[in-house]
This record gives structure tokens, sequence and C-alpha cells, in this order.
């Protein structure tokens, strides 16, 4: 990311060299620097660390009563009046400070880490490498949540760790029903890694997760009140017994999120 640099001020503008005045950033600087190193030295490193953690969460202004910051509030307010849509993620990012509530570090650093050469391309280059980095982040965190699901079905299922794909067993249609989407699921992952993944990968992978999702029904369908027996049998807590079938949503998420990826790609 370029070294931009944004000042506000009573008889400033906005603009990109460095500013000689005190700017609102440098005064919050000072302050964060103030609050984070008070009684701290190397031997008590973790209590600077909380309290870094503590000023993430915490409101940009704790009160809001200066003419600098009234000008910073209402060229945000207006700032879909010139940027519009690629200006959205910066408005959202910047009333997560002034609320206490950023938006997630790891996609912050993301956008951050983005090529200068996007950058210097304009706005909506940046605002269209965005959009596809918060896509790629969405999905991730989906299939995150899936995959987490699935390793409990698997250790209810067989009663033990579930860090694995679960075997094929013939007459275990819960263990089959599993199977069938870590493949998938496991190339998506891939596929999104390199991050500029290939349209045409992506759909394919689509398709056979909406198949993986479609089977689930389809068991469930056919085997109907014997989806009980079947968990019974294995002792499966309900939670296990015929996952895709019965608990859809989480697989659905990822699939909606990796079409939402395929239309901006």
């Amino acid at each position: 990311m370029p070294d931009v640099h944004f000042y506000i001020g009573s008889e400033g503008g906005y603009g990109v060299e460095n500013s000689t005045e005190a700017t609102v950033e440098d005064k919050l600087l000072s302050s964060e620097i103030v609050a984070v190193s008070k009684n701290v030295g190397l031997t008590t490193k973790v209590l600077a660390d909380e309290r870094v953690e503590a000023l993430r969460n915490e409101k940009l202004w704790q009160q809001q009563e200066s003419e600098d910051q009234a000008v910073a509030l209402g060229f945000f307010d207006h700032w879909h009046e010139w940027a519009g849509k690629n200006g959205t993620f910066w408005r959202e990012w910047y009333q997560g400070l002034l609320d206490g509530e950023p938006l997630d570090w790891g996609l912050q650093r993301r956008v951050a880490l983005i090529d200068d050469a996007v950058w210097e391309a304009g706005i909506e280059a940046v605002a269209a490498e965005i959009e596809k980095i918060r896509s790629i982040f969405d999905l991730e965190k989906r299939i995150g949540d899936l995959e987490a699901d699935l390793r409990r079905a698997t250790a209810d299922r067989h009663g033990i760790g579930g860090n694995n794909p679960p075997e094929m067993l013939d007459d275990a249609p819960i263990a089959k029903e599993l199977v069938i989407v870590w493949k998938p699921l496991e190339d998506l992952s891939n596929e999104i890694g390199t991050g500029d993944p290939d349209p045409s990968r992506l759909k394919v992978i689509i398709e056979r997760l909406v198949s993986a999702l479609k089977t689930g029904f389809a068991w469930c369908l056919k085997k109907g009140d014997l989806i009980v027996d079947t968990a019974i049998k294995w002792a499966i807590p309900a939670g296990g017994s015929g996952y895709l079938a019965l608990h859809p949503e989480k697989l659905e998420a990822v699939i909606e999120a990796a079409k939402r990826l395929l239309g901006i790609l």
C-alpha cells in the first residue's frame, strides 16, 4: 500500500502529501502510545499486547467535541457522493473504527497488501480488487465453519478424532455422505488459496458441491425415519446423523459464497 496520508483540519483539506501541522491522526497515535506503554517494559510485554488488543476495539474518539472531528465526520458522511460504490469498503472501514467495531484485522491486512500497481491504477481498480479480496475472505471463513462441522460429525460417527476425512464404509450411509463433500471442499480451498482462482475450475467445484448437497437430501428422503434408526445403530448424537441432509445451511453458505466470487472474476 502506498504511503498515503490524509489530513483533516479546520484550516486544511484532504491530500496525499505529508502535512507539517499537528494532525488528528498524529494526536491519536500519541495518545495510543501513551496508553500502551505506560508502566510497560520488556518484562511486561504481555501487558502491552493486551492494551493494544483492547485499543483495537475501542471507539476511535471517546468524545466528539472538536472541530476537526466534526469536519472528518462530515467528510465521510458525504463519501458516497463522489466515491459511489467504489468507496463502500472505506466507509465501512471508517465507521467500524468510529464505533469500536473494526472490520476483521485479517481482511484489513490483505487490503493493505494490495500491489502498488493496483493502487496506482485508480479507485475503480482498487475497489474491484477489494471486492475480490472480501469475497475470498468470506468464502474462506465459510469453508472453515463447514470443515469444523464435518470433523465434528466424523468424530461423532467414529467416536474418535475427526482430523481426517471419514473412511468409506459400505454399511454406513452417514460416512458416505460426509466423504462426498471432502474432496470438492479441499479443491475449493486450494483454488482460492492461490489468490487468483480460475473461473472455469471454480465453476466445476461449485457444481460438485451442489451435487453433494443434493445427494444429502436424496439420502434423507430415501431413508425417511430410518435416519433416526441409523443414528441409534451407530450411537451417533443427533447432530451427527445425516449431516448434509439435516444441516445443509453451512454447505449452502459455502456454495453461495463461491457463486458470488465466481460472479466477480
